[in-house]
């Protein structure tokens, strides 16, 4: 199959070679948040389209 065809890693990767690989993960989590403020001020606008007083 074709996963035997994979070259073998000759060695690997030290811990300071994944360190340097590593993503910033500051925008994603900004993102994620705004996305679930998005979310909940949509649910709430959508209440208040169907009548609900807050």
């Amino acid at each position: 199959p074709w996963l035997t065809r994979r070259p073998k890693l000759a060695s690997t990767p030290s811990d300071e070679e994944t360190a340097e690989k590593k993503l910033s993960t500051k925008k994603l989590r900004r993102f994620v948040i705004r996305r679930r403020w998005q979310k909940a001020v949509n649910a709430l606008l959508a209440l208040k389209r169907m009548g609900m007083t807050l």
